[in-house]
Parts: structure tokens; sequence; C-alpha cells
């Protein structure tokens, strides 16, 4: 039997999964809805993100290359996991989950978008900035309906020494739209980047 940190009897959560929550009007009444649990969204989910107008939620994650192996011969140049985003339509079946690996939407290996942990999209939605922990860069993604290309890419200069790296770890766009804020987790730094 699982033990929660309160308690009450807690519940084997199943991996690689988007949990269900339906709110009771006070946390004591939330119910999870282990029926409507989505599968596959990925090894390790980030974040939800919401985006502008639309029934879509965008979640950064990764995922494992957890195939049997033998040395390196499956992994380009010692990589791990793929850096994906997925998207799901909250009011679609959930079997319509559409999956962006950002590794392949990349132009070249220089400007990867490693470990995606947050998302800032324009008020329009249709422009994203993909924040990549593991790169100290963010992805620039344009949206046009079910078409996500790849529009460029931000550096994140980082100041300190030691960590290496800035770290981006979540954005938004100002509420005029003339600025993405970073939080930088590594240097506990915040970027202000100009999009006008």
């Amino acid at each position: 039997q699982i033990v929660g940190n309160n308690g009450f009897p807690g519940i084997a959560l199943p991996d690689y999964a988007l949990l269900r929550i339906d709110l009771g009007g006070s946390p004591e009444n939330d119910q999870l809805n282990l029926p409507a649990t989505i599968r596959g969204m990925g090894t390790i989910l980030f974040n939800v993100h919401q985006r502008p107008f639309t029934t879509e939620v965008w979640i950064p994650n990764t995922g494992a290359f957890n195939e049997r192996h033998r040395g390196e011969k499956n992994f380009i140049r010692g990589q791990v996991v793929s850096n994906r985003i997925s998207i799901l339509d909250v009011n679609a079946p959930a079997q319509s989950t559409q999956i962006i690996d950002l590794d392949s939407l990349a132009p070249n290996f220089d400007v990867r978008c490693a470990q995606p942990t947050g998302i800032a999209f324009t008020r329009e939605g249709t422009r994203a900035f993909v924040c990549g922990y593991g790169s100290d860069s963010l992805a620039v993604l344009d949206i046009n309906g079910p078409d996500i290309t790849w529009a460029g890419s931000i550096n994140i200069e980082h100041v300190a020494i030691y960590p290496d790296g800035a770290g981006p770890r979540v954005a938004e766009v100002s509420p005029d739209g003339r600025w993405l804020i970073v939080f930088n987790k590594s240097e506990n730094s915040f970027s202000r980047i100009d999009l006008l």
C-alpha cells in the first residue's frame, strides 16, 4: 500500500502520462480521474501550457531512448533522449495527440532545443518560444494551423562561470507583445528580449 505525505492512502501513478483531476470545489473534494489518463506523452513532462484561442495544451517533454542496445550505436552524438512537445486538443479524443520532435525540426545540430521545459506564446498564438534548459536557448516555432515550422533560435548568454549555463526554464510574452521575459533557473536571473 502506498501512503501519501498527508497520511491518506496513495495511488500508484502510471508513467508516461498526463493525469486528469476533476475539481470538486475544494482540494479535499478533488478527484483523480484515472480512466481519463492520457498515456504516451513522454518520459518526463515538464509543464502544461494552453495555446491562446485554442483548446490545445502544449507539453514540453523528453522521451528516453530505453531500447536495449550495446554501446552507443543507437545514439547520435551521445543523445539519450528525444526533445519533444506533445500537443493535445482537450476537446478531441486522446488518441489525437501530436508529437513535435524538436530534434528533427531543428535545421542543424548546433541549434537544437535540449531539455524543453517551458513554452511562451505570442498573444495570437501563432508563434511559440520553447525554453531549452539544456541548450541555453529558446527555439522559435511558427504555427500555421496544424503546421509547425522552425523559425529560428535565441541564445541566452550566461553570466556566471559556475554553474555553467543560464538554464532558461520558463518564459512569458509581455501583455503588449513587445518583450519575451525568460527566467534562467541556473543563474536565478531574468533575460528580457525585444520581440519588435
